[in-house]
């Protein structure tokens, strides 16, 4: 299967990474919602590039993942019921849709707990922590080498109590217009990051 191929092939190069055979966001917006009483809301709307299969066109000049290929990486998105859905669109990248509620009695990771694009996890001191995808300096410079890019934009809208954040804008009139608000324009810039208290 190319998929195990790919494995074999890029090693060497993605190995260090924590994304090493996973999905990354190069396009996106994204929205979440967190609420005094523990539920949430999670949307992403974008893209999810296969990084093996980027690293592979990028080394050899060209994409060899085939039909079955794809399929099973639809499939194994799709085993997560909050994919609504799935596109591939060319170039080892999917667009995608995906939707996500529920109550925050344990953590909320997108896509899932190895590949954490974004993560909202519970504290036991009844504060929320929202993160964005961590990248290192290794993570970066490899990356770059195999031409990933990213730009995003993450809102999130909460009657908590914000006690730190880093968002490029916040709300207005007195925190009742708007939300806080990430623009990800570059893989330099910082991991998003914000922590709420809901107690």
């Amino acid at each position: 299967m190319t998929i195990n191929r790919l494995f074999t092939f890029t090693t060497v190069f993605v190995m260090s990474m924590f994304i090493s055979s996973c999905m990354f966001p190069e396009e996106f917006k994204s929205e979440v919602n967190i609420n005094k009483d523990g539920t949430f809301t999670f949307e992403y709307k974008g893209t999810l590039t296969f990084v093996m299969g980027r690293a592979e066109e990028v080394e050899s000049g060209k994409l060899t993942l085939d039909d079955s290929d794809i399929e099973d990486l639809k499939n194994e998105l799709a085993e997560d019921k909050g994919f609504e859905s799935i596109e591939y669109i060319g170039h080892s990248k999917f667009k995608v849709k995906y939707n996500k509620n529920g109550k925050l009695t344990e953590p909320f990771n997108f896509i899932d707990e190895s590949i954490k694009i974004f993560s909202i996890a519970p504290k036991d001191d009844g504060v929320i922590e929202v993160k964005g995808i961590k990248l290192n300096k290794s993570d970066i410079k490899k990356l770059k080498k195999i031409k990933l890019t990213i730009d995003g934009e993450l809102k999130l809208s909460t009657n908590g109590k914000v006690i730190e954040h880093n968002a490029s804008s916040t709300p207005s009139l007195f925190g009742l217009i708007g939300g806080y608000v990430w623009v990800v324009k570059s893989l330099d810039d910082p991991q998003p990051k914000i922590l709420i208290d809901i107690k």
